[in-house]
Order: C-alpha cells, then sequence, then structure tokens
C-alpha cells in the first residue's frame, strides 16, 4: 500500500478518491448505519433504538474502511498533516463525526442552560439521558476510526487519547453553528487547567490562549470510565472549578469557575434578571435613523442586552452576553453592544469593536459605507484596560445574521451636533515631542528615528518594576498574545503592551488613569502618542517607508513594522528586557474582582 503526499500527481489522485468516495455515500446522514446500530444496541436506549432503525436520521452504507482501501489511500502518517488533508478516508470520518459532535454538544448546551436556569430536575434528568446517549456515539466512534486507520506512526498512546486528532475529524466551527455550543463558560478567566481522575491520576493538562472550556477541551478531557475533576492551575494553586462527567455532562460551580484576579481596582458581576428588565427599558440609540422596535427584537434574540456590569472608580458600563463577528463569513472582526449612562438619553448602546492591528478594544463612534470612523485619532477611542481585561473574559463569538447592519446601526453619524463631539475633548494631552509623523517617520532624518521620542516629564514614562495585569488572548492576525498594563511612574497615566507569539511588542493604547469614562465609553480627555502606539501590523499605506514586506497578515492587507520600526522605540525595548527577565506571569499575589453569577 503506498502512502501518497499532498503533492503533484499523487495529491490529485487524492482528490479524485475523495469525490469518488462521497458520491457513492452520500455523506449527509447523521450517523453512521444499520451495523453501527447492532454493534452499539446495548448503549441505546429503546426509543432512541426505535428510532434511529425506522431509517429517520440513518442510511445504510457500504464499509467506509473497504472502500479507502480498495481506492489505495489508507494509509498515512497522523504527525504529517499533509499527507491527510485530502485523505478521502478522513474527509468522510470528518463527516460523520462531525454530525455526531453537532448531538452531543447541541444536547450539551441545553443541559448547560437548563442548570444555569434552575429548572426542574426532572427536565434536567431527560436532557442528561439525551447528552449520555450522544456522547457515546461521539466517542465511541471517535475511538473505532482512530485505531481503524492505518498510521505509519501511531502508538498505544495514540489509540487510547484523542485530542491530537480531534482538529482533523471535527469541523469546529460547523459544530458551533449547528449545536449552539462555542464554550461551556460565557464569561471565565481560566486558561490553565489540569483534569484528574477519581484515583488522582492526571488525565490532562492545558494551557489555553482562550478563557473557559471549548469543544476540544471537553472531549479530551472526557473519560468513559469515570468523572474527571477541573483544576484551576492559576498562580500554582489547584481549585476544582468543574466536572465532566462519565455520562458527558458538565457540572460548573459557577462562582470558583468565573473569578478574576487584576491588579486594577475593578469588579465584574452579572446582572439581576429584575435590574435588566429596568434597564432594557431605558436603552437608546445614538443614531437617529435607527428602528427602534426592531433593533431591541434583535438585541433581545441575540444575547445582546445588558448582562454584565463592570464597575472601576466612578464608572459602570453593561457588556452584552456575547461578541458576534461582524459578517457572517469573516470570523475575524468580532464586536459587541456595550451600554453607558447618559444623564439625558437613558442607556446608550454603542458599538465596539477588536482592531486587528492593534489588537485591542476600540469604540465606534462612527460608521459609513464600511468606513470605521477613528475618532480625531486612533489612540482617542481605545477603551480602557478595565474594558480590555473584562472583554477577554467573553467567552462566545459566533456569527449572526445582518451583524454589520446592526454593528452600524448603533453608531451615531459623526455630525457637529453630535455628543461624541460634545463629550470628547479635540485637543489631547501631548507627552512630548518626536511622536508624530511630521516630526519623525515622514521626515527620515535617521533611519532609526524612533529613538527620538522625547518626553517631556520623564516621569509620564511606564513604570516597569510591576505589572498592574497581565493575561493571554487570541489575536487574529497576531496568534497568543500577551497583554501587560502599566502604570507610569508618576502614577497619571496606565499603559497598555502587547507582545505576540514571534516575541514582537508594541503599544497598543495610553490611558488617563483617574480620567472619568464619558458616555461613549472613553476617557474624555485623551493622550495622543501617535507613532508611539504603532501596531506591529499596520496597513500598508500607514507605513511610511519602514514596513517590512518579507512578512504580511491577513491576505497581505498588513505589514510588518517591527522589524525597521518598533524594535527601535526605546519604551518598548525597556518592556521586553522586562518580560525576557519574567520566568511566567502570575496574578496569584494580586487582589482582584470576582464574577457574582
Amino acid at each position: 500500500m503506498t502512502t501518497f503526499e499532498d503533492s503533484g500527481e499523487k495529491s490529485s489522485r487524492y482528490k479524485d478518491a475523495t469525490g469518488k468516495i462521497l458520491e457513492r455515500n452520500n455523506i449527509g446522514w447523521r450517523n453512521h448505519g444499520l451495523e453501527w446500530l447492532e454493534r452499539n444496541r446495548e448503549k441505546l436506549s429503546d426509543a432512541r433504538y426505535d428510532y434511529l432503525m425506522r431509517g429517520e436520521v440513518m442510511k445504510e452504507i457500504i464499509d467506509i474502511r473497504q472502500q479507502c482501501e480498495a481506492e489505495d489511500v489508507m494509509e498515512f502518517d497522523f504527525k504529517d498533516f499533509n499527507t491527510i488533508s485530502n485523505n478521502p478516508c478522513i474527509a468522510i470520518a470528518r463527516e460523520v463525526i462531525t454530525q455526531m459532535a453537532i448531538a452531543y454538544f447541541g444536547q450539551l448546551r441545553r443541559y448547560l442552560q437548563a442548570r444555569e436556569d434552575a429548572v426542574p430536575d426532572l427536565e434536567i434528568e431527560k436532557i442528561r439521558e439525551k447528552v449520555a446517549e450522544n456522547v457515546v456515539v461521539l466517542l465511541e466512534e471517535l475511538s473505532i476510526i482512530i485505531q481503524n486507520f492505518k498510521s505509519t506512526e501511531r502508538t498505544d498512546e495514540d489509540k487510547k487519547y484523542l485530542p491530537g486528532y480531534l482538529h482533523m475529524l471535527i469541523d469546529a466551527r460547523r459544530v458551533g453553528q449547528d449545536s449552539g455550543f462555542y464554550n461551556v463558560f460565557k464569561m471565565s478567566d481560566i486558561h490553565h487547567f489540569e483534569g484528574t481522575t477519581a484515583n488522582g491520576a492526571s488525565r490532562d493538562m492545558k494551557r489555553n490562549p482562550y478563557s473557559g472550556l471549548r469543544l476540544v477541551d471537553v472531549l479530551s478531557m472526557w473519560d468513559p470510565s469515570g468523572d474527571v475533576t477541573l483544576r484551576n492551575m492559576e498562580g500554582g494553586k489547584s481549585e476544582a472549578f468543574a466536572v465532566i462527567r462519565k455520562d458527558g455532562t458538565v457540572d460548573v460551580d459557577f462562582e470558583k469557575s468565573s473569578k478574576i484576579k487584576s491588579g486594577m481596582n475593578m469588579s465584574i458581576e452579572k446582572v439581576p434578571p429584575e435590574e435588566q428588565e429596568n434597564l432594557v427599558r431605558q436603552i437608546t440609540f445614538s443614531s437617529g435613523t435607527v428602528d427602534v422596535n426592531a433593533m431591541m427584537e434583535i438585541l433581545k434574540g441575540n444575547d445582546l442586552l445588558p448582562k454584565w456590569m463592570v464597575r472601576f472608580g466612578n464608572s459602570i458600563v453593561y457588556l452584552s452576553e456575547k461578541l458576534y463577528h461582524r459578517t457572517e463569513k469573516d470570523e475575524k472582526r468580532i464586536w459587541i453592544t456595550i451600554y453607558m449612562k447618559d444623564e439625558k438619553k437613558g442607556l446608550v448602546a454603542r458599538s465596539c469593536y477588536r482592531s486587528l492591528s492593534h489588537a485591542v478594544w476600540k469604540l465606534l463612534p462612527a460608521y459609513s459605507n464600511g468606513w470605521l470612523n477613528k475618532g480625531h485619532a486612533e489612540e482617542e477611542i481605545v477603551l480602557p484596560p478595565e474594558l480590555q481585561r473584562a472583554l477577554s473574559c467573553l467567552c462566545i463569538a459566533e456569527p449572526m445574521k445582518d451583524a454589520e447592519s446592526v454593528f452600524s446601526g448603533m453608531a451615531s453619524s459623526y455630525t457637529r451636533a453630535d455628543s461624541f463631539r460634545e463629550e470628547i475633548n479635540a485637543t489631547p494631552i501631548k507627552l512630548g515631542t518626536g511622536f508624530h509623523h511630521s516630526q519623525s517617520r515622514k521626515k527620515k532624518v535617521d533611519p532609526k528615528s524612533p529613538d527620538s521620542f522625547q518626553f517631556s516629564d520623564e516621569n509620564d514614562k511606564p513604570d516597569f518594576s510591576e505589572a498592574v495585569d497581565s493575561w493571554t488572548e487570541e489575536a487574529v492576525i497576531y496568534g497568543i498574545t500577551t497583554f501587560d498594563v502599566f502604570r507610569s511612574r508618576n502614577n497619571r497615566l496606565r499603559y497598555i503592551f502587547c507582545r505576540d507569539s514571534k516575541e514582537r511588542a508594541w503599544i497598543a493604547g495610553i490611558d488617563i488613569k483617574d480620567e472619568g469614562v464619558t458616555s461613549q465609553g472613553i476617557k474624555k480627555q485623551w493622550v495622543e502618542a501617535s507613532d508611539l502606539c504603532t501596531p506591529a501590523f499596520e496597513y500598508w499605506k500607514q507605513t511610511d517607508g519602514y514596513e517590512n514586506d518579507d512578512l504580511t497578515a491577513n491576505q497581505n492587507q498588513y505589514v510588518d513594522m517591527y522589524a525597521n520600526y518598533i524594535q527601535y522605540i526605546p519604551l518598548v525595548q525597556e518592556y521586553q528586557a522586562w518580560a525576557r527577565a519574567q520566568v511566567h506571569i502570575t496574578r496569584s499575589n494580586k487582589s482582584g474582582p470576582n464574577i457574582v453569577d
């Protein structure tokens, strides 16, 4: 038997074989056939077995493995994705497993929601039975498929554990869209955790760049022989926060799982239902062109009403429950609705989005034909560090129909009379000289002009003795990214520094520490830093000749600015020296807020 590589004639043979097998088998089935039914008869309830036997969702199919062997494309190396990317056996198995995963995670989502809503125990038990049936179906078939594949390098451990294969065998995007399951949690700060069995043995250890428990975490931790307890390992502690039952359900201690540790003086809590009703009655929109009734129905139907309350200083900001993609097909750009109290207008809904280049959240002041208004300057619309931190803990981002119209509909027209211009100062605080394009980059006096930044007050520079707060997120064009917040030496300012998986760093925003938040969700007074806040990936038209065209992102929309510009900024150099000195960043010794469920 031949092992094909993903190239040339062999790749073409893969694709041809895939097409033939998929055409013969009509892979729209929901489960695996009558043979599979009989094999698993004892694991299914009578009602479930009878339902499937009637053929309402089942189709008898030819043995997939025999067909793949007949096409001479069965053998591959699990460790080399190129040898399996077009393998028809993988393609078919992926479709089967994805359909099973949709059924299981759909039931798990119902179970988690029922527990959160405190529905009667009898109803919860009915849902639990459905979860148990579907997890048996999914995990049993996963195991069978993996053990029957002929891998050139497969060990006994490969047969026992599935995590390394899940990305190949499950279309997570489809599972999320079709089942509604994206994460066990809606808000969480858990990244580093361990799963242990009843006898104390470690099932797996996770250190994720995202918060909470996603599909792959649940499946990789699941153990058919017994419950697995998940323990939060942040800061070197070991605190149980959830249990993945052998029947496929997940039970969560919301109080423990939702704790957020931060050095910033902030708190986050869920808005009580009775208070939420009162807030909803106060909601208004800054744009005069919005159909208020229609927009309210959309917000209600998509979990975009006020759900979380963030307190810091004298400010209160309400967040919706979910993040959404700006368009159904564009998963890279995400947005959220925040709500700010305005003494004259009520509770004003605002759209905020996550910048691809800076990787931080920004307010959308105005919108016109796909163009996102940036206010007086980009650094003006960056949300305060407390909101950046809170938004990092929201776990669910999903597609939404007509999302762009909703996203833009909550922005203002940005006219002279608009509240944005009334509330936000047009004149910024200036830190010194050499910060602006006209003074540094465009003159090209020195090819390393970033080192010419001159602060009027040296105490406005960051104090790198300790980070006020640190967290890690997945940033679309940067990958795993660490965010660190530092106070200035005089405690007047706060800097948001970022560093990506390529060890590049940049300054994403500068905040005036004790300045109150306006009804726009940002500060009235802002710091103009200009070139100092150049992102590691920048639009080509804003590079002023300092681009490194050997490294681009998002289909060449952005180009690297670190190599020829940012790495020469003295503050960035100091930050990277601080980062290198950290064995690992922990927030265990900082007091912080709890999210109260």
